[in-house]
C-alpha cells in the first residue's frame, strides 16, 4: 500500500461551523477572527490516503493546534471552546473535501487495521494506537472513498453516540 500526502483546498464554510458549534448567528467581528485562525492553522493541516483507489484516508491538525488551544484552556474556557469548535470544523471541512457522504453522517467509521497500516500511518506523525485510538486530538482515519456507516466501524460497540441513541 502506498501512502500519499494529498492537497486540500480546505475552503471556510462558515455554515458548517454554525452546524457544528450549535448557534444560529455569529457575532459581529467572528468572521474575521475565524478567518485569521483558519489560515494560522492551514500550515498544521495534514492529509494523506493509505492505498487507492480503495484504501484509507487520514487528516489531523498537527499538536501544535492542541497546545495552543490548552494554554488558552486556563486563562479563558469559553475561547478555548471556541477554537476547539473551529479546529473541528476545520478538521471535517477537510474530511469532507475527500469523503463528502460523512457530512451528513456526522461521524467517520473507524476502521480495522493491523501492524502494516498502523506503521505507515506513524510515518506522517499521527499513531494509531491498538486500542483504536488517534494520538491527536484534532484527527480523524477512516476509509477512502466511503465504505459505509456505522456497519462498518471498529468502534461500534464503543461508540459514545450510538449508546446515547443517535442512530445516524
Amino acid at each position: 500500500m502506498e501512502l500519499k500526502k494529498k492537497g486540500v483546498l480546505l475552503t471556510i464554510d462558515l455554515s458548517f461551523y454554525l452546524q457544528i458549534s450549535g448557534y444560529d448567528t455569529l457575532e459581529p467581528g467572528e468572521v474575521g477572527k475565524i478567518t485569521t485562525y483558519w489560515q494560522k492553522w492551514f500550515k498544521y493541516f495534514k492529509a494523506y490516503t493509505l492505498g487507492e483507489p480503495r484504501g484509507f484516508l487520514a487528516v489531523f491538525l498537527d499538536q501544535e493546534v492542541e497546545r495552543e488551544i490548552e494554554g488558552v484552556w486556563l486563562s479563558s474556557p469559553s475561547e478555548a471552546l471556541y477554537l476547539d469548535t473551529l479546529a473541528k470544523t476545520m478538521l471535517m471541512a477537510g474530511v469532507k473535501e475527500f469523503v463528502p457522504q460523512l457530512a451528513q453522517l456526522g461521524c467517520a467509521p473507524f476502521p480495522k487495521v493491523n501492524k502494516e497500516i498502523r506503521r505507515k500511518i506513524a510515518s506522517t506523525g499521527l499513531e494509531i494506537k491498538k486500542n483504536g485510538t488517534l494520538s491527536h486530538k484534532y484527527a480523524v482515519f477512516t476509509y477512502f472513498p466511503y465504505k459505509g456507516g456505522c456497519e462498518v466501524c471498529r468502534l461500534q460497540e464503543d461508540c459514545p453516540r450510538l449508546s446515547k441513541g443517535q442512530v445516524f
